[in-house]
């Protein structure tokens, strides 16, 4: 029997308890009926522990932004990272790496 794929919803909880954990402070965009504040708007803004800024988007393996999230992205400051994420491992490996880049 093959695993069922995870939802966006549990790998978007998945990774915010992750993240939340090392001391980032996130905040979903969207209402309880995963309706977006503003079309395109990524599902989750927040700040790393050094104060850096990250915009997330949570997406299934093999999903693509639309769009509406691609426009979103571009006007986002360029001093932002973006994560696009598929699964915790993914985000595990990404806050490995910007660990390392952390203000002294």
């Amino acid at each position: 029997m093959m695993p069922q794929k995870k939802s966006e919803a549990a790998i978007e909880r998945e990774c915010i308890a992750y993240l939340e954990s090392y001391g980032c402070a996130i905040v979903k965009t969207h209402d309880a009926k995963h309706r977006p504040v503003r079309p395109g708007t990524w599902d989750a803004v927040g700040t790393l522990p050094d104060g850096r800024f990250v915009a997330i988007e949570f997406k299934r393996p093999g999903e693509e932004l639309s769009p509406e999230q691609i426009q979103w992205e571009y006007r986002l400051p360029r001093a932002a990272l973006r994560l696009i994420a598929r699964s915790l491992e993914q985000v595990e490996a990404w806050y490995a790496t910007v660990r390392k880049w952390e203000a002294k």
